[in-house]
């Protein structure tokens, strides 16, 4: 990031990440379903439109360490809180200062969401509410998605990657706002 050193990324990851965690476990289940579609449709709008978003928010106003440290501490709460798609956030947040290669902003990415989601990992490992065997599965499942999807993401041309993945965030977000209000 810009302006911003490595550690000082990973020290805000694992602090907003502790944080999300801490609120994942002390609040309502309810809050969390009613919450997860509003996340979801918010970073499916800026992947989308984050370049264009970024464009005019940088006419309009200087984005200086603290304005990158505060979002990416929002990230890395919504992380610890929620997980899923963190790491497209990060990519639709970083493309609002001007960041849009998502090849060169893959490993960056990978440790900050490892970062903000291993936080997180532990507080619940230590909480006594994980099921072990569907924990598991899921885990499996996704390092072998991971993988796969770095090798497949290495053959695939930026736009028509960043392409996918917007129709990707759309049609998940459809998905999960139908099953929850409907």
């Amino acid at each position: 990031m810009p302006g911003l050193s490595l550690p000082m990324m990973l020290a805000i990851s694992v602090a907003g990440g502790l944080i999300g965690a801490l609120l994942l476990l002390f609040t309502p289940a309810a809050s969390f379903e009613r919450i997860v579609p509003w996340m979801l449709l918010l970073g499916t709008i800026v992947f989308a439109f984050g370049k264009q978003l970024g464009n005019a928010l940088r006419k309009r106003m200087r984005i200086g360490n603290a304005t990158v440290a505060a979002m990416q501490f929002l990230l890395a709460i919504y992380g610890g809180y929620f997980g899923a798609g963190v790491g497209i956030m990060m990519l639709a947040t970083w493309s609002l200062f001007g960041l849009t290669d998502i090849k060169a902003l893959s490993g960056i990415r990978t440790l900050m969401v490892s970062a903000c989601n291993g936080v997180a990992v532990l507080c619940f490992a230590f909480s006594s509410l994980v099921w072990w065997p569907q924990t598991l599965v899921v885990m499996l499942a996704a390092i072998a998605g991971g993988w796969l999807g770095a090798h497949l993401a290495r053959r695939v041309a930026t736009a028509p990657l960043r392409t996918s993945i917007a129709i990707f965030n759309a049609l998940m977000t459809a998905t999960v706002f139908w099953m929850t209000f409907l």
